[in-house]
């Protein structure tokens, strides 16, 4: 999963996916930025948690998965592998 930084959203990774070729990924765009429905939660985390959790099918396969996250993205990268340990392989 690659998770962007503050303001941007996952177009920041289109020079990188050509050197993921062959690989599942994911790059969700934030809930709130452009394209996509505003956000109805109260601003606590844990909703944005689950709702990245199910957007990457972390949830439903028993495979852990890798992160890569710049910035804000790695500060959830963060979060999501301390909520959800078993899940999260590496995080960058």
């Amino acid at each position: 999963m690659l998770l962007c930084s503050t303001g941007l959203d996952s177009r920041q990774w289109s020079d990188l996916l050509p050197m993921l070729e062959g690989r599942k990924v994911i790059c969700p765009h934030y809930l709130c930025y452009s394209g996509t429905d505003s956000w109805k939660g109260d601003g606590e985390i844990n909703p944005w948690l689950d709702f990245l959790a199910a957007e990457s099918l972390l949830m439903s396969e028993d495979k852990s998965i890798d992160i890569i996250g710049h910035s804000y993205g790695g500060f959830i990268a963060l979060k999501l592998a301390k909520k959800y340990p078993e899940k999260i392989r590496k995080i960058a």
